[in-house]
């Protein structure tokens, strides 16, 4: 297929530049220009009108209607007025009072050609009198003005077309005509056609330094092809080599995967990964009761729904403590509670790898959780055996003494009580050790009853308990657990 022309090429541009160019020069810059003078023309009248009105207005306060009389001597300054009036309304009928020029006859000649005036009416009040100043210009001055602003436009328009003209002509001449045969050498370069003969033309000193480069550009292709050649096939062979690399290393990283499924299947953990820019939680592994809540490989969560799973009342330091690992590199060293099923909750220790400062916010967070629940258990249980009285279920003397500590390291006010069961050995004696120990409990269990839920009841020994509650408890709670233990 034959080349285009660049001639034809560059015409449709230059004639789209030329169309623009008229409708820029001859269309929307005058009527841009119009508008504009219009505009200032009315803005200018307006003002002149507003001032005439401020003028009356002080006329009228001052009593002295002659003023109105000095219209003509306001106006003559003002090049843009063509005519101006001022009415007074009477008896519901406007009375002219005072025109600009002088006799001029305002109202005839408004009559008989209003469309030739640009007109700005503006009302006032003043005195108890009232009425409303005309001002105008002829349309016949606004053209002068836009004429003369114009003119210089289409002499400038006039010239730009002759040295476009001129420009085109000797362009296309000088180099669209060098260019065209440039192109169709370098058409067939690029289809592969390295044989192609190249005149070199000495007769412009342009287009013989693009002849040149032509023929330099031919020999380069030449000798590239033969570099590609050789730099192909051993391209080839890097590829296959490297192929078989990762392909042995990517079978080492799926032996090393499964072994680590099965270190964190045997001690019941799981690993997890957190997306800093999406929050997204990842896990791979998982135990039997986390895969039940969703947490296992190839699962995606968001925090509020790792939330949802995490006991109520760990929610909140949960929050502080992963907020503080993720902005501050904090530790994050837990023991939370996840529901696993519906009510029933497991202990698992959280821990994350440390975030080191100014790291990159697109590097995933890392971290391990391990199923903790039997260990936590028995250690609560074996907390539970050394700090509670075995018949009553209270605290012993142990877990007084800690709430004593605690009570006395806070400062805060609270409640000290002791008391014991009178002639509780005789009841021993009389009913047996059986109907005392039930004494005992049930008088522990009235304790219980009428105390706070944060208070600490303890059995001291025998027949003897001790109560500590902060903050203190009021006279009146204090009759009624009294009149309770009596009765």
């Amino acid at each position: 297929m034959k080349p285009r022309s660049i001639a034809l090429k560059l015409s449709i541009p230059v004639l789209l530049g030329v169309l623009f160019l008229v409708a820029l020069l001859l269309v929307i810059v005058p009527n841009q220009q119009q508008r504009i003078l219009t505009q200032n023309l009315n803005s200018e009248l307006e003002s002149i009108a507003a001032a005439l009105v401020i003028s009356i207005q002080f006329a009228i306060e001052q009593e002295d209607l002659g003023l109105l009389g000095q219209v003509n001597g306001f106006m003559q300054d003002n090049q843009e007025v063509s005519v101006a009036g001022v009415y007074l309304l009477e008896a519901g009928r406007e009375q002219l009072v005072a025109e600009f020029p002088p006799n001029v006859g305002l109202e005839q000649q408004l009559n008989s050609g209003s469309d030739d005036y640009f007109l700005v009416r503006l009302p006032f009040q003043a005195g108890g009198l009232s009425g409303r100043v005309l001002v105008g210009s002829e349309r016949q001055k606004l053209q002068t003005n836009i004429w003369r602003v114009q003119l210089p436009l289409y002499i400038s328009f006039a010239c730009l077309a002759l040295v476009f003209g001129w420009v085109f002509i000797n362009l296309n001449r000088g180099v669209v005509s060098p260019l065209l045969r440039s192109a169709t050498i370098a058409n067939r370069l690029g289809a592969g056609n390295l044989e192609v003969d190249i005149p070199i033309d000495r007769d412009n000193r342009e287009v013989n330094s693009l002849t040149t480069a032509l023929v330099e550009l031919r020999d380069n292709l030449v000798a590239a092809n033969i570099a590609h050649d050789t730099l192909l096939r051993d391209l080839e062979s890097q590829v296959a080599t490297r192929t078989s690399e990762l392909n042995q290393t990517l079978g080492e990283l799926n032996e090393s995967f499964n072994r680590l499924n099965v270190v964190l299947g045997a001690v019941n953990a799981l690993v997890w990964t957190f997306d800093r820019i999406k929050d997204v939680f990842h896990f791979t592994g998982a135990t039997d009761d986390l895969s039940n809540i969703g947490l296992d490989d190839n699962s995606n969560l968001t925090v509020e729904q790792i939330l949802l799973k995490v006991h109520p009342s760990e929610r909140d330091r949960l929050v502080e403590t992963f907020s503080a690992y993720l902005l501050e590199g904090s530790e994050l060293d837990e023991q939370v509670q996840l529901e696993v099923s519906r009510g029933h909750y497991r202990w698992f220790h959280l821990t994350g790898v440390p975030i080191l400062p100014g790291a990159n916010r697109e590097e995933p967070a890392l971290g391990s959780m391990i199923d903790m629940d039997d260990r936590i258990r028995q250690e609560q249980r074996i907390w539970q055996m050394a700090h509670s009285d075995e018949l009553t279920g209270t605290g012993n003397r142990t877990r007084f003494t800690m709430a004593f500590d605690e009570a006395f390291t806070t400062g805060v006010s609270g409640t000290l009580m002791l008391t014991d069961i009178n002639d509780f050995k005789l009841i021993n004696d009389t009913k047996g050790h059986i109907v005392g120990d039930r004494v005992l409990v049930a008088f522990a269990e009235t304790l219980k009853r009428h105390l706070p839920t944060n208070a600490t009841v303890a059995r001291l020994g025998g027949d003897e308990f001790g109560v500590i509650t902060m903050p203190e408890l009021s006279a009146d709670k204090l009759a009624t657990l009294f009149h309770a233990l009596t009765d």
